[in-house]
């Protein structure tokens, strides 16, 4: 794969997608929001939930499971067909109104919308506002720390007053005395109080080693021999409540 390919744009997103570049996708859904959903959910059935930048993530049928409106958004016209598609769920299409070029799936029984579009061109005069936002891996894979900031500033008018944040980031595996590759970007406890200021509360819930879930990762083309993708960091569990 060439290098304009790994670019981490709209369009580069479609060209990884196309030739089974994700490696990033988990085949369970994740124990994060298994652990911390009640927190999310505040104990209520019936919450509107967002998750940004979801991929196929099987986070969003799980919490349709549980009783709540879910609400994913994604770039990439293919994630969406197969998050459908191998969950054998009967959805629409139809064109996203105001965006050029953006769809919206959704289930036959309306427990699941998902938006295919540039993240930076929802509103809430699109999609309306959530109780609550589970962001697995969406920040993490914004490049540029000026674009994380704007990704942030982004999510804050899609949240109500007093919505719950539930933010999963990765920080890489460092022995004493090494640096960070070039290409990392992990953003810190001190980083997170910072970008989301409009929040009333912000707590390091929970720090988990990726090791231990690994093996639940897609395999990547990329590996050569067939095996997982591997990814040698440690994960960082946020709880965040909007003001």
């Amino acid at each position: 794969m060439s290098e304009e390919e790994f670019t981490f744009t709209p369009d580069g997103w479609v060209k990884m997608w196309a030739k089974g570049f994700i490696g990033f996708h988990f085949k369970i859904v994740h124990p994060v929001i298994k652990e911390f959903h009640s927190w999310l959910c505040d104990g209520k059935t019936n919450q509107r939930i967002f998750l940004p930048l979801c991929g196929k993530s099987l986070d969003m049928m799980w919490l349709a499971e549980q009783g709540h409106q879910v609400v994913g958004l994604d770039c990439v016209d293919q994630a969406a067909k197969e998050f459908f598609e191998e969950n054998k769920i009967q959805y629409t299409v139809n064109d996203i109104q105001g965006i050029e070029g953006g769809k919206l799936f959704k289930s036959a029984d309306g427990k699941i919308e998902f938006y295919v579009c540039d993240f930076f061109k929802i509103s809430s005069d699109i999609m309306g506002q959530c109780d609550a936002i589970w962001d697995i891996g969406g920040l993490f894979a914004i490049t540029g720390y000026d674009q994380k900031d704007k990704y942030v500033d982004h999510l804050k008018p899609l949240l109500k007053s007093g919505g719950r944040i539930l933010l999963d980031l990765a920080e890489p595996k460092l022995k004493p005395g090494e640096t960070a590759p070039e290409w990392d970007e992990s953003l810190y406890e001190a980083d997170v109080k910072r970008m989301f200021a409009w929040c009333s509360s912000i707590k390091l819930a929970q720090t988990y080693d990726y090791a231990d879930i690994n093996e639940h990762l897609t395999k990547d083309p990329s590996s050569g021999d067939g095996d997982e993708c591997s990814f040698e960091a440690y994960g960082k569990v946020y709880h965040l409540i909007a003001k």
